[in-house]
């Protein structure tokens, strides 16, 4: 069982990734989450019958390459849940105006579900800004809505 979130890059630089913290109220999560990001090279049609006239729904389905980064995320982790980030996988080189996929893959025989319910994506330029003097607008690119000004 695979989850996947499509996103478009907004930036050439490298990004770091984490999902919700979702506290297992009613079942367990698993402490081995696969984590994929890779790039949509394009994409294929699929045929599915309706089974109602016998017409066949043709949906585009995303074609992706190999993982560029991935990971194993335990979602069984103590400490506080519900509202917090879980970090995923951290420096991920992404390129401007490039679809990307980030997926989760849920592995049967290691026990648990696992529950996303968003995906934060981050520019780690976002934290290693320079320190120039911030004038009275800051114009702020797509996906970087942090900002953190330093006393003098």
């Amino acid at each position: 069982m695979e989850a996947a979130f499509h996103f478009v890059s907004p930036a050439t630089d490298t990004f770091n990734f984490a999902m919700t913290d979702v506290n297992p109220h009613l079942y367990p999560l698993t402490d081995a989450a696969r984590v994929c990001v890779r790039e949509v090279v394009g994409s294929r049609q699929s045929d599915q019958d309706t089974g109602s006239s016998g017409d066949q729904a043709h949906q585009q389905l995303p074609c992706t390459g190999p993982c560029i980064a991935s990971g194993v995320v335990n979602q069984m982790h103590q400490g506080p849940h519900d509202g917090a980030w879980q970090r995923a996988l951290s420096g991920v080189a992404l390129t401007f105006n490039v679809t990307y996929e980030f997926s989760i893959l849920w592995d049967a025989f290691r026990g648990g579900y696992v529950a996303v319910d968003a995906l934060l994506v981050e520019s780690t330029s976002l934290y290693n800004g320079d320190d120039a003097p911030v004038g009275e607008k800051a114009v702020i690119g797509p996906m970087d809505a942090r900002i953190f000004i330093k006393g003098e």
